[in-house]
């Protein structure tokens, strides 16, 4: 279409890695191939969200780092044509180098569930109310919980930022026992009914 437009030769080389780059729609009129490859240049340049790495917070969480990057992407001349040649362009993508995101990542982790079992509560109780925590954030696929009862380890298996959760509905069962005020029976009493 360019060639048609400006009627002269084009040259331009295209990485294979970059064979699926989109470029905007382009609706020219009496422009030169410089003018138009610098326009496109131009019209492609922002910035995008890039994770870096994560980190753990004072809570114990595991979060990801973020930072913006610029971008941009276009045709550059491989080198000044001599007289008579016609000009090389080739196409190039300035992108942030991509890290994946740990936290979207399926992790493993394992909870000894022993001393809420021996307070009462059951493995039930528990995976309940942690996976009331995910229904009522939404969104995503949920972490896979299994019970081990030999050695009473509840295994789960998903992304760091839903298993998050779990620590934290120990630590508040942990934290509830410290100061007594859990209303869970004592081992071997029955619970009270439950309204």
């Amino acid at each position: 279409m360019i060639v048609k437009i400006t009627r002269e030769p084009l040259n331009v080389i295209i990485p294979e890695k970059s064979a699926n780059a989109q470029l905007p729609p382009l609706r020219m009129s009496l422009v030169t191939v410089p003018q138009l490859f610098e326009a496109l240049r131009l019209a492609s340049q922002g910035t995008e969200t890039q994770v870096t790495g994560t980190f753990t917070d004072p809570s114990g969480k595991v979060r990801s780092q973020w930072q913006q990057a610029q971008v941009e992407c276009g045709f550059k001349l491989a080198e000044p044509a001599r007289a008579g040649d016609a000009p090389i362009y080739y196409f190039y993508e300035k992108r942030p180098m991509t890290i994946p995101d740990q936290l979207s990542k399926p992790s493993c982790r394992f909870y000894q569930l022993a001393p809420h079992l021996e307070r009462g509560y059951s493995v039930e109780d528990i995976t309940t109310a942690i996976q009331t925590a995910w229904d009522l954030l939404g969104g995503g696929e949920k972490p896979q919980l299994k019970f081990h009862q030999d050695t009473a380890l509840l295994i789960a298996v998903g992304p760091e930022d839903k298993l998050n959760l779990i620590d934290l509905a120990l630590r508040e069962l942990q934290g509830a026992q410290k100061k007594g005020a859990t209303s869970a029976p004592a081992a071997g009493q029955p619970k009270p009914p439950k309204p």
